[in-house]
């Protein structure tokens, strides 16, 4: 204990202030409490949960750093708490970074997401024996009309073409299994990402695919809005990935450039673009937008952070944090939240397929 308080008197500024999501304020003294708290009467340790952070990006500004992240709180056990979003400033005083302030507000709680977890879990199996039992009258239910899909070869349909495809009568008994689901919600989005192996009628498995799918809430009820998937095989390879986040570099270079042309060569021609409030199918249209945007936002800063690339062959997929930035009407501007990107291999360079985000900032 001793230790953990004197690392953290190191790391934070005297006068130091942490912004709770009760609205509390609390100094140092007071904060370092609560994180570290005093052994129990017994000489036992009390409960300690842990946080894993995600989605981390830092600004600075000469001696002023901002850093924005999601902070997931878990109980000692495991257990998921909550999702929050923290926002950070820290100060240099002589030559050193200390925590100035600490403000953090609440997402999601433990029993919204794991509701919401819940009901997208059971809509993706909803999903898989809708289409074994060829029930397009369900699937119809479970998927939006703006439904964009992209396919292993980067080729990208929408819902008809979709419930076609999976309820086709020349499907001679293959079925899906899902297995290592896990959901992101983020107010009216979430992402579901998941192993689905293809199976012929006696069992064997045939391939398998990482699928990563954006649900969003219309009313009472959750919709599928997009789903993309790519092979899991051959291994991840660590090299390919360093040539996609390489690839990610040239974009986010690019749109600071304000380079159209370089934006348009660094998609596909079919590209799917999905979020909370629009569906967006081809290259050319992807351009024209980023090209309507820095029109009307002269002073746009747009960058996309990524944190995780895994490659399989000629796909990969990134996921990470996007950021916006502007000025209107004299008053400062600012969009954020996750994204899942799909890039596929055209000819030696890698291209984005498919775009998942939501706004949550």
């Amino acid at each position: 204990r001793a230790a953990r308080v004197a690392r953290y008197d190191s790391t934070m500024a005297e006068d130091f202030l942490s912004l709770r999501m009760d609205g509390s304020v609390s100094g140092k003294t007071a904060t370092v409490a609560r994180w570290v708290p005093e052994p129990r009467a017994d000489g036992a340790a009390g409960p300690d949960g842990f946080s894993e952070l995600t989605d981390i990006s830092v600004r600075t500004f000469g001696g002023i750093a901002v850093v924005r992240l999601s902070d997931t709180q878990y109980d000692s056990a495991g257990h998921f708490q909550f999702l929050g979003h923290t926002t950070d400033i820290w100060r240099k005083e002589g030559g050193r970074w200390r925590l100035a302030i600490l403000h953090v507000s609440r997402a999601s709680s433990a029993v919204a997401a794991s509701e919401d977890s819940a009901t997208i879990v059971a809509l993706e199996h909803d999903i898989v024996r809708s289409s074994a039992a060829r029930d397009a009258v369900a699937l119809d239910s479970l998927i939006d009309s703006t439904f964009i899909g992209t396919a292993w070869t980067g080729r990208s349909y929408g819902k008809r073409a979709a419930i076609a495809r999976w309820t086709a009568a020349d499907n001679t008994g293959e079925f899906s299994a899902l297995t290592g689901i896990t959901v992101r919600t983020f107010r009216s989005a979430a992402f579901a990402e998941m192993t689905d192996t293809q199976h012929a009628p006696d069992g064997r498995a045939l391939r398998a695919s990482r699928a990563i799918d954006l649900f969003v809430r219309d009313g009472p009820r959750w919709r599928l809005v997009a789903g993309h998937a790519l092979p899991v095989s051959p291994p991840d390879d660590p090299a390919v990935a360093a040539e996609v986040g390489a690839a990610r570099a040239r974009w986010n270079a690019a749109v600071v450039r304000r380079d159209t042309a370089a934006v348009r060569s660094l998609v596909t021609d079919s590209v799917a673009q999905t979020s909370q409030v629009f569906r967006r199918i081809g290259g050319d249209a992807y351009v024209t937008l980023m090209g309507r945007i820095f029109a009307r936002r002269s002073d746009l800063e747009l960058h996309y952070t990524s944190n995780r690339i895994v490659a399989s062959g000629d796909m990969a997929f990134e996921t990470g944090r996007w950021e916006e930035r502007w000025r209107e009407n004299g008053s400062a501007r600012e969009l954020a939240g996750p994204y899942y990107a799909i890039w596929r291999r055209e000819e030696g360079a890698w291209r984005i397929a498919a775009e998942m985000f939501a706004t949550i900032d």
